[in-house]
């Protein structure tokens, strides 16, 4: 009698650890890092004085919904746990112009659909010097409050603005997004 409601216990056991076995491999979370490049473009026109100092403010935006890396993996957009940057750099490209323009008071201002948001400023450039040299940027600052935003929202935007000294100019600037995203995976989709 006693054997018989040992091997109950363990015939239980088995079966309660099968079944969480089960609900584990039914669920499973996987990492997938994607990068996003973007090219936007600045014009700063020529005024009376070439001395002035130009605003501008160009932007552009990543859906990732929409991103054929993401879409390879998940089925619907709730599986999408968690958005996480990884890094932000900005190269400028394409130079015309006033050879001496530099930016000013520039920043990148990051934000999801809702507009909540947060500023990141960056660092003057001689932007011509900036092309010759192919120098990368690195946006710095803590993200978590953006991975935040864009988490619930899923879609992510930025707008790059300031003034360039010593006009005119005309460049480009190509922003390149790396992000790590955490995907809740049904192993019957797969």
């Amino acid at each position: 009698m006693k054997i018989r409601i040992l091997l109950l216990f363990i015939t239980l056991g088995i079966c309660i650890s099968c079944d969480e076995l089960e609900e584990l491999l039914e669920d499973r979370e996987v990492t997938v890092t994607t990068s996003y490049v973007n090219t936007i473009s600045i014009d700063s026109p020529m005024t009376s004085n070439p001395d002035d100092d130009v605003s501008f403010q160009a932007g552009g935006g990543f859906d990732f919904l929409n991103n054929a890396d993401v879409a390879e993996v998940i089925g619907t957009p709730e599986q999408i746990k968690k958005i996480e940057i990884v890094s932000i750099k900005y190269e400028y490209k394409n130079f015309s112009g006033n050879v001496d323009a530099k930016t000013k008071g520039s920043y990148f201002y990051l934000a999801t659909e809702f507009m909540n948001g947060e500023t990141f400023p960056v660092q003057n450039e001689n932007v011509a010097e900036a092309d010759l040299l192919g120098s990368v940027f690195n946006l710095s600052g803590d993200f978590s409050q953006v991975n935040s935003f864009i988490t619930d929202g899923k879609i992510f935007s930025y707008v790059y603005s300031g003034s360039l000294t010593d006009n005119p100019a005309v460049f480009s600037v190509e922003v390149t997004i790396t992000a790590k995203l955490t995907l809740e995976v049904n192993l019957d989709d797969l």
